[in-house]
């Protein structure tokens, strides 16, 4: 699939059909691409033995019942608890469904040690990776120039460099999107992708109806939302009125 179109509202299940199953589980996955998802998200995090695992928060508490956190536990342990290896969900998707990654944590070589991985699997070309800085798009982009970069930033007013630096999608969180923002990140013609929900109430990727309109007639090419059904259908809705 061309990871980089425009105007097609693409919808990408954030962490997995996240609404109806544990999000970044296996059953989450499989739900998602059941369901017609464009691609799926999911969180990239590194266990003590130096594998990478798919999780969001830094620790397992609220979907595991432990406290400790991914970089402090070993494979086996992680194995135990059924927490996915990024190995895992790139296979899940193989040949069935894009992938975007959120790679979290920050420091510059971080995407290209991820890239290495996914290219290890011959999946780069399914994957959108998805950085929190412009010193990280430059170095996956020095590594990898056709790799397909969206920009988790923290400041809008990054997205220029982040674009020069080899980026190639802006993300905004719905709270921030208008038509202003949304013309701003684009800096010409680049994919806009939006996640959906609040920034820092715990509703990422929870969205209505009204809302996805919104959206939608905003010109929006992509939306992470935890319900991809729901999007899918206006989606298509939208397309038979049109």
């Amino acid at each position: 699939m061309n990871l980089m179109r425009r105007g097609d509202f693409l919808v990408i299940a954030h962490r997995g059909y996240s609404d109806g199953y544990l999000e970044n589980s296996r059953e989450a996955f499989e739900a998602a691409i059941a369901t017609g998802a464009d691609l799926i998200e999911t969180d990239v995090r590194l266990s003590s033995d130096g594998t990478l695992y798919c999780n969001h928060d830094p620790d397992l508490e609220r979907v595991r019942g432990t406290d400790r956190s991914i970089a402090e536990l070993p494979d086996e342990s992680l194995d135990e608890l059924n927490v996915l290896r990024l190995s895992d969900v790139l296979e899940i998707a193989r040949d069935r469904v894009g992938v975007l990654l959120d790679l979290k944590l920050a420091y510059r070589d971080y995407p290209v040690l991820v890239h290495d991985a996914v290219s290890a699997q011959g999946m780069q070309s399914s994957v959108v990776f998805g950085v929190r800085n412009v010193a990280q798009a430059q170095a996956l982009h020095q590594r990898a120039p056709d790799a397909v970069i969206l920009g988790f930033l923290n400041d809008r007013s990054d997205f220029p460099a982040f674009f020069v630096a080899g980026g190639g999608i802006a993300r905004l969180w719905e709270d921030e999107t208008d038509a202003t923002s949304v013309a701003a990140a684009r800096a010409g013609n680049h994919p806009v992708w939006i996640t959906t929900g609040q920034r820092k109430d715990g509703t990422a990727g929870e969205i209505d109806e009204a809302r996805l309109r919104r959206l939608i007639a905003l010109e929006i090419d992509g939306v992470l939302v935890n319900a991809p059904h729901r999007a899918l259908a206006l989606r298509n809705e939208t397309a038979n009125l049109a």
